[in-house]
């Protein structure tokens, strides 16, 4: 789990956005109020469907994996009662945005092409052990079709949901601090397959920005939690990384600072900047991490208060005890993320993350008076408690 990390190869067909996904010049500008989400049973997407709601005046259409729309109605009923959010008045439509027409009959997409006019593509894979070839399709051929579908009859902003990831190795190549502006490459994704796929798909967006359509990038960084209730989600990387050290009784002696917003504060950011943030040409991207960021050991110190007994460990030794519990949970879900892994324990000079300029939403969101809920002490103290219960 060391090394100098290298970039993967990418057909190039990946890189170039079908020629027919662009808006017709007679289109209407996006003027309409309901809104397409894709990802609401997601971690992020749940919260995102809250934001939304709360922020427009239209319908929300839920794009749900699901037999028919009554399956995908109760799947997205499930999943925000899970996340402690009410799903309301959204409409969930059976359909899968990685298959041509979503998966709908050709009638039923353009009516719903019709109605729409703004998407939040929200949906992906965030599976960390998925390799470029897996990851590829949903967040690939996902965005092709979510673009494609803005193209479909009136013109639609797009507001696609990327990652900090597509920045976690930029600085070995040469980019050591990142801001709104840098501009992601392939090799700053290191070998990580989803951080490559993600860097695909912001490059469409830009494509499809240069031919017309409106749009706005989104980068959330690690999310562990919810700011009011501490909740995780199965799978966050940081949360399964604190959840191995519990079940190991060690830590790495030095973890690394990270980048992290908290889950709901990141929705909401979304929800409050989209209505002024899609572009033509050019579109904006926004980083959604906070001012500071979270120093991992001040977490493992928060589960220590919180009773647990874990001891300090040098890196090396801690790997080779995460590697004898490899075949146990939570410990098989954090070696399997060979990729990420490195970079959550900074396991050589190599895998240390970039420096984050300060964001542009800090300024933006003030000025509608939201502010940031702190990931303090009290923060911790909620996040260890629902990681010692999980």
């Amino acid at each position: 789990m060391t090394g100098s990390p290298t970039s993967l190869e990418i057909p190039p067909e990946d890189l170039q956005l079908p020629a027919d996904i662009a808006p017709r010049p007679t289109a209407e500008p996006p003027a309409r109020p309901d809104v397409l989400l894709t990802g609401a049973t997601g971690y992020l997407g749940a919260y995102l469907l809250r934001e939304l709601q709360a922020n427009s005046i239209g319908t929300i259409w839920c794009l749900v994996r699901a037999a028919d729309d009554r399956a995908a109605a109760a799947r997205l009923a499930t999943r925000c009662g899970e996340v402690g959010i009410n799903p309301g008045s959204a409409i969930a439509v059976a359909g899968d945005f990685t298959k041509p027409l979503f998966g709908l009959d050709a009638e039923r997409y353009h009516e719903l092409a019709e109605q729409i006019g703004a998407i939040h593509h929200c949906g992906a894979s965030v599976n960390m052990n998925d390799p470029y070839q897996l990851a590829r399709i949903p967040n690939v051929q996902g965005t092709v079709e979510t673009l494609r579908f803005a193209t479909s009859g009136p013109v639609k902003s797009v507001h696609h949901v990327s990652t900090m990831a597509v920045f976690i190795s930029s600085r070995s190549c040469g980019l050591p601090r990142v801001s709104d502006e840098s501009e992601p490459a392939l090799e700053y994704s290191g070998t990580f397959g989803y951080a490559a796929s993600k860097y695909v798909a912001e490059q469409l967006v830009r494509q499809a920005s240069a031919r017309g359509l409106p749009a706005a990038i989104y980068r959330p960084p690690f999310l562990p939690g919810d700011s009011a209730t501490g909740r995780v989600s199965i799978g966050e990387p940081l949360s399964t990384l604190l959840k191995v050290c519990v079940q190991l009784h060690a830590a790495p002696q030095a973890l690394p600072l990270v980048p992290v917003c908290a889950v709901d504060h990141a929705a909401r950011a979304i929800a409050a900047l989209a209505p002024d943030a899609p572009r033509v040409g050019r579109p904006q991207a926004f980083n959604l991490h906070d001012p500071q960021p979270l120093a991992l050991n001040e977490a493992v110190y928060a589960l220590r208060r919180f009773g647990h007994e874990i001891n300090p460990l040098p890196l090396a030794e801690w790997l080779s005890l995460l590697a004898e519990n490899r075949r146990t949970q939570p410990a098989r879900s954090l070696y399997a993320m060979f990729e990420m892994l490195p970079y959550l324990v900074q396991a050589t000079p190599e895998h240390r993350l970039p420096d984050l300029a300060p964001a542009r939403i800090t300024t933006q969101l003030a000025a509608k008076g939201i502010t940031l809920p702190p990931t303090d002490d009290a923060f911790l103290t909620r996040l260890a408690a629902q990681i010692s219960t999980a």
